[in-house]
C-alpha cells in the first residue's frame, strides 16, 4: 500500500502500456521527465539511458556541431555543491563499479547511456541527475576538448573522400535546412565555438522536461519509480521548447554532384531522395519501409539479387531509409560497379528497376517475406539489453508514442501493394517535369593526366 501511495504521489501517470513488442513501463514525473522502464530479468544488470530532444537540429545558424561539442562537455566536470565532479571522473566511477558508458549526438537527439549491475543504479542516476542541470567544464578543458572534437572531425571527415561527398549531399538535399548540416559540425563554425556557446544551448535544452529517462534491465517500474522520483524529480522544470523546422521546396530541375579524388579507388554511384519521417507520415512510413525491405532485405532480394548476383553489374549496393527523423527523412541508394560496368550503364540498371516496381509493384510473395523479416528483426531487438532502450528513445524523442512503438509490427501488417506502389511513384521516379526531390552523387577516382 505504502509503495502505490508512493508512486500516486510521484508521477502524474505511472501505467503499463499495453502488452506489445517490448512490453514498456512508462511514467512521467511532474517535471515533466518521461520514463519508460523495459524489465529483462535474465541477469542482474542494467541499462541506463537519459535522451534529450535536442541535436543539431535544434543549433543556430553559425553554430553547427553545438550539441555534439556540449555531449563532449558533459563528461568534464559538474559544480554540484554536495558532490562535485572533476573533469573525467564520471567516467571513473563507472568503470570501478564494473560498468561502461558513453555518449552520442544525432540530428534530433542526444543520448549518454550507461551498463552495470543492477545494485549501481542509483549511483548512475545520481551522477546523471547532477549532468542535467549542474555541468561545469573549466575553461582549460573547453579548450581542450574543442581541440578534440577538431581532430575528430579531421579523422572521420576531411581525411574521407567518402565522408566529405556524403556531407555534401546531404546538404544540398536539405538547403538551409537544419538536416543539411552536418551533426559532428563545420571545422571553421567550431573553432569559433566558446564555453558560452555551449552553455547557452544546455541552459536551453538540458531540463528533465526536455529528457526521457529509458531503462532496461532486471528492474520494473514499480520496483524503481520511488528512486527516480527522489533523485530526478527534484530537479526543476524548464522551459517549454518546440522544435521548428523550415520547409524544403523541391528542386526545379535534376541536381547532380560530381567530386574526384585520388584517395578514391572504386567509383561510388549514390542518390538521396527526401522521404517523409515516421512522424510526418505513418502510412508512407510504413510503406518505405517494407519498400526498403522488399528491394535490400538481404541476398534474395531484388536490388542484390538482379544487380550484384544476376547481371555482376555491382560489387555492392544498398537502400536505406530511416523512419526516425522529428522532420523531414530521407531514402540513400548507393552502388560500386564492376570493373566491367561504367557509372552510367549502373545508373540506367538501378533506375530501370526502380521503374519497374513503380509500374509493376512488388508481388504479394514479396511483402509477405518482407514483413516476416522485420517482423523477426524486432522480436530480435527485444532480446537484447540495449537494443529496446536505442529503439524506443530514438522513436520517442522523434515524435513517436509509446503506443507506435509497441504495435509497430501490427501496423506493419497492414501496409498494402497498393501502398507501396504509391510510395514507389512519388519517391523513386526520376522522371518528372514539375518536381524533384532527390541529388544524384557520382564519387570518382582522380582523373589521371594524358
Amino acid at each position: 500500500m505504502r509503495v502505490l501511495l508512493t508512486i500516486a504521489l510521484f508521477c502524474i501517470a505511472a501505467t503499463p502500456t499495453h502488452a506489445g513488442i517490448f512490453n514498456a513501463q512508462t511514467a512521467t514525473l511532474e517535471n515533466g521527465l518521461e520514463i519508460v522502464v523495459i524489465p529483462n530479468h535474465r541477469a542482474p544488470i542494467v541499462h541506463h539511458m537519459l535522451w534529450y530532444k535536442a541535436g543539431s537540429a535544434q543549433e543556430l545558424a553559425g553554430y553547427s556541431g553545438v550539441a555534439h561539442f556540449l555531449e563532449h562537455l558533459l563528461f568534464k566536470g559538474t559544480d554540484h555543491k554536495d558532490r562535485p565532479l572533476e573533469a573525467g571522473e564520471f567516467s571513473k566511477i563507472i568503470r570501478n563499479i564494473g560498468g561502461q558508458d558513453n555518449a552520442f549526438t544525432s540530428t534530433d537527439y542526444t543520448a549518454f547511456f550507461q551498463t552495470t549491475s543492477k545494485q549501481h543504479l542509483n549511483t548512475i542516476m545520481q551522477m546523471e541527475a547532477d549532468r542535467i542541470r549542474h555541468a561545469m567544464p573549466p575553461e582549460k578543458h573547453v579548450l581542450s576538448e574543442r581541440a578534440v572534437v577538431i581532430e575528430e572531425r579531421n579523422q572521420r571527415t576531411e581525411n574521407n573522400p567518402k565522408a566529405r561527398f556524403y556531407e555534401q549531399m546531404q546538404a544540398t538535399l536539405f538547403p538551409s535546412h537544419p538536416n543539411g548540416r552536418p551533426v559532428i559540425g563545420l571545422h571553421d563554425e567550431i573553432q569559433k565555438m566558446s564555453e558560452k556557446d555551449t552553455h547557452a544551448f544546455y541552459d536551453q535544452w538540458y531540463h528533465p522536461n526536455q529528457a526521457i529517462l529509458v531503462i532496461t534491465g532486471d528492474i520494473t517500474l514499480t520496483e524503481i519509480l520511488p528512486d527516480i522520483k527522489s533523485i530526478y524529480g527534484v530537479l526543476p522544470k524548464g522551459p517549454e521548447n518546440k522544435r521548428h523546422f523550415p520547409v524544403v521546396p523541391n528542386f526545379e530541375g535534376k541536381t547532380t554532384i560530381t567530386q574526384h579524388s585520388a584517395q578514391v579507388k572504386q567509383a561510388q554511384w549514390m542518390r538521396a531522395i527526401r522521404a517523409p519521417s515516421f512522424h510526418q507520415n505513418k502510412k508512407q512510413s510504413l510503406a518505405l519501409q517494407v519498400l526498403e525491405n522488399i528491394l535490400d532485405g538481404g541476398a534474395t532480394t531484388r536490388l542484390y539479387k538482379q544487380l550484384v548476383v544476376e547481371s555482376k553489374m555491382a560489387v555492392s549496393i544498398s537502400f536505406s531509409y530511416s523512419a526516425d527523423k522529428y522532420d523531414t527523412s530521407s531514402i540513400w541508394i548507393s552502388a560500386i560497379p564492376t570493373e566491367s560496368t561504367s557509372m552510367q550503364e549502373l545508373e540506367s540498371a538501378i533506375e530501370t528497376l526502380l521503374t519497374d516496381v513503380i509500374e509493376n509493384g512488388v508481388t504479394d510473395q514479396e511483402i509477405k517475406e518482407a514483413k516476416t523479416r522485420l517482423k523477426n528483426a524486432a522480436i530480435f531487438a527485444r532480446d537484447s539489453l540495449s537494443g529496446p532502450a536505442h529503439i524506443i528513445g530514438r522513436a520517442l524523442t522523434t515524435g513517436s508514442t509509446l503506443n507506435d512503438i509497441e504495435t509497430w509490427d501490427e501496423q506493419i501488417e497492414t501496409v498494402t501493394k497498393k501502398q507501396i506502389q504509391n510510395v514507389s511513384d512519388i519517391y523513386l521516379k526520376s522522371q518528372n517535369l514539375s518536381e524533384y526531390r532527390y541529388v544524384t552523387g557520382y564519387l570518382l577516382p582522380e582523373i589521371e593526366d594524358k
